[in-house]
């Protein structure tokens, strides 16, 4: 999946940005396996328009991820963003990412093969009826100083 979520009003020269972003889930199939699920940036052509093309400019860089055995289908599944992921939330745009398998993220299959039983995870879009399950991302920081103040010019 991507997901792009429009963080301007963070305003630049925020310091100290840090980000959990949450899914709320709604199926997990793991018919060959038992994958994890992980955040990872992502670079669609366009925020709000997405095309085939998009999906494969999904990062190999995990932000953070649910373990298999954790992630929830009838709640949020919460991500604490690493250093990575939150040097990705775009101070002053949109910051971009997307959703994959452990084994997408490692390039390896670490299941058994299955005809017809995918490993895979589902969860709430912004598309979906209401605004309770929507995917979110709560960023904290602390703001840029503003002007002010009386110029020191010294001797």
């Amino acid at each position: 999946g991507i997901f792009c979520f429009d963080t301007s009003s963070v305003g630049a020269g925020a310091t100290g940005v840090t980000g959990i972003i949450s899914f709320f889930g709604t199926t997990k199939n793991i018919g060959n396996g038992s994958p994890d699920f992980h955040v990872s940036g992502s670079t669609p052509a366009s925020t709000s328009s997405l095309a085939n093309a998009d999906y494969g400019q999904l990062q190999t860089t995990s932000f953070g991820n649910v373990a298999n055995a954790s992630y929830s289908t009838t709640a949020y599944n919460d991500v604490d963003m690493n250093a990575s992921g939150d040097s990705n939330i775009s101070l002053t745009g949109i910051s971009k990412f997307g959703t994959q398998t452990s084994w997408d993220i490692n390039n390896s299959f670490g299941g058994t093969w299955v005809q017809n039983a995918p490993a895979t995870f589902t969860v709430n879009t912004a598309d979906a009826a209401g605004t309770t399950t929507d995917p979110k991302l709560v960023v904290t920081y602390t703001p840029a100083p503003t002007g002010g103040g009386i110029p020191f010019i010294g001797y």
